[in-house]
């Protein structure tokens, strides 16, 4: 079997020479960059270039069609960085087009005694970045960056920076500062408002150590050692917790050994709302309906699903945190597991049974209004009373 397989190798060589490949273009201008400001999907938290550091991104494409990538090099700032590539040059901006089932890698070329550092905020696009009809999709793609190290008078080594989502609402940062061991956070905002974030530090045992609050603005990045932030967490494990109301934050621990090599700690993520209502009560099996669903009548309605999950409100104050108009907020961003507008998600999907849009959904959201249901949130005509989620886009701004 091996031998055949080997054999029909052979035979599909030269065709498979001839397929589609991989491309990278760069340049030093933002052309592109004002295109989707605020709409980066996806984040590589930490970049280091130049001072004995280089960092190598991987684009593996696992979707079933060609994505076309834009990326973007941040300075901690949120302004652009200028990084050497290697065989592309000094580069801000890197487009790049990838076949599916392919994989491409980008490596930075560490040059220079200075230390670049800064962030990469990247996403897929329907066509090639630079056609004016590009538009913003997610595609299935898979992004890993390699920081290796070789400093001055230290052993080189490397560690891998997972891409993260630039739409988290609250995440967890485990950490453990004994035997000599110290922890660095990060925090991103990589959208274009300024994000309010709370901050909870528990030992091991869930007691609190430390409560805080910040403001990160647009771009901004902030970075330290959590020893120096909370003197508190000296010889001590436990976790930081990091929630915000708008949804443009990221995240990444360093966990940094004492002869100071680092590895990195994903952030544990969810997107449980502690403040989020819990469903008044159980939908009869007539709804009453709607005499006019019009958008002052159904101004701070509740939306939920039905398995229980709350969906976010109509309301017109597109900036509230539960607003369904909010495209930063849990409810109303289309990359959030609990958006009807996640055409991936299950309350978003054409093809999920709890949808909004699901032309045949048996089970779709429920409108609430004074804590009673009174209306399906579908586009199945076949369930009564019905309002078309379409229908409300002007309710919140959409």
């Amino acid at each position: 079997m091996r031998f055949l397989t080997f054999l029909v190798w052979l035979t599909f060589a030269p065709l498979l020479a001839g397929a589609d490949k991989p491309t990278l273009s760069a340049s030093t201008g933002p052309a592109r960059r004002s295109m989707a400001v605020g709409e980066f999907d996806r984040v590589i938290p930490l970049l280091l270039d130049g001072g004995g550091w280089k960092t190598s991104i991987v684009f593996t494409n696992l979707d079933t069609k060609t994505l076309y990538l834009a990326l973007f090099f941040n300075a901690g700032d949120g302004g652009l960085l200028v990084v050497p590539v290697a065989s592309l040059g000094p580069s801000v901006e890197i487009i790049g087009t990838l076949p599916a089932n392919q994989s491409m890698t980008l490596e930075t070329e560490g040059s220079g005694d200075s230390v670049r550092e800064g962030y990469a905020s990247f996403f897929t696009l329907d066509r090639p970045a630079d056609d004016p009809n590009a538009k913003l999709i997610y595609g299935r793609i898979g992004v890993i960056a390699v920081i290796r190290g070789t400093p001055p008078d230290r052993p080189g080594f490397e560690t891998v920076i997972p891409a993260t989502s630039n739409f988290e609402n609250r995440f967890t940062l485990p950490f453990d500062h004994r035997r000599g061991f110290r922890t660095s956070i990060v925090l991103l905002n990589a959208s274009t408002r300024s994000s309010p974030v709370n901050i909870v530090v528990r030992d091991g045992q869930g007691n609190v150590l430390a409560r805080d609050s910040a403001t990160l603005e647009g771009g901004q990045r902030a970075a330290g050692m959590l020893t120096e932030i909370y003197p508190q967490t000296a010889d001590q494990a436990g976790v930081v917790q990091v929630s915000t109301f708008s949804l443009a934050l990221s995240g990444l621990g360093l966990r940094i050994d004492p002869t100071g090599a680092f590895a990195a700690i994903p952030t544990l993520s969810s997107d449980i709302d502690p403040d989020a209502p819990s469903l008044p009560s159980t939908p009869p099996s007539t709804l009453p309906g709607i005499s006019a669903a019009t958008c002052s009548a159904l101004e701070g309605a509740l939306v939920f699903a039905n398995d229980g999950q709350f969906l976010g409100k109509i309301t017109s104050n597109s900036f509230a945190a539960d607003s369904l108009g909010n495209t930063f907020g849990l409810y109303g961003n289309q990359f959030s597991s609990v958006s009807i507008f996640n055409t991936f998600g299950k309350y978003g999907s054409e093809y999920s049974p709890l949808s909004a849009f699901n032309p045949l959904a048996s089970t779709p959201p429920i409108i609430y209004i004074g804590g009673k249901p009174v209306a399906y949130l579908t586009v199945n005509p076949s369930r009564t009373p019905r309002v078309d989620p379409r229908a409300i886009y002007p309710c919140i701004g959409r």
